[in-house]
């Protein structure tokens, strides 16, 4: 909370629980309640615009390829540390207790409170990233006309390094596209920008031999 920044307190909170900002009410004015009134929209999982860069270098028998590409402006909702901060991680050893209240991690047993499932600010993070999606160099050995007529080694390696705030595995992913059923699942479209234990982009490396005879 911030200073001039309206808070109404929770009916059956306790100390250590997430906050809520009263944001609005009936009239469209803050009324001293935590409702459905209040709720806002935090972030989007549409990026404000994505790029890529791709380039080949060449000098005298060897070539070198890139390949960047990112996102900017993109928000998600960190299920996965939702899930896990509030005692499974080393983090919840920060969390809030009375001789610990300067802290953003909640009180021991907070998910299972009223509010405690309820998506707030602190499980949204920024998900813009660079990420170098692929390097390969290679050689090309001179032209031998008695053996073969072209041989070209090389090395690739796919995703070498991603540059992120993204405090998850991978802020590439989108893992929370349920198919629509009876139970109330969600479509893929409606679940875009949830991380729920995502599985990261595997870094890989492949070393290979292009010989024409």
């Amino acid at each position: 909370m911030q200073a001039g920044e309206n808070y109404a307190a929770q009916p059956n909170s306790k100390p250590g629980d997430p906050k809520f900002q009263d944001l609005s009410g009936p009239d469209g004015k803050p009324d001293g309640k935590i409702d459905n009134f209040d709720r806002t929209i935090l972030g989007s999982a549409n990026p404000k615009f994505i790029y890529g860069v791709t380039n080949t270098f060449n000098y005298k028998n060897f070539d070198l390829s890139v390949f960047v590409h990112g996102s900017v402006g993109n928000k998600l909702l960190n299920m996965s540390r939702m899930n896990l901060e509030w005692n499974r991680t080393t983090e919840s050893l920060k969390r809030w207790t009375p001789s610990n209240p300067n802290t953003d991690i909640p009180r021991n047993g907070f998910y299972y409170s009223k509010y405690g499932g309820y998506v707030n600010s602190h499980f949204i993070e920024n998900a813009s990233f660079l990420r170098m999606r692929n390097v390969t160099l290679g050689y090309t050995v001179p032209a031998n006309s008695k053996i073969f007529q072209s041989l070209r080694l090389y090395a690739t390696v796919e995703n070498l390094f991603t540059i992120t705030k993204y405090s998850g595995w991978d802020p590439e992913v989108d893992t929370k596209g349920y198919e629509s059923n009876s139970t109330g699942g969600q479509t893929a479209n409606a679940g875009a920008g949830l991380d729920f234990n995502s599985y990261p982009s595997m870094r890989s490396f492949t070393i290979g031999v292009n010989l024409n005879f």
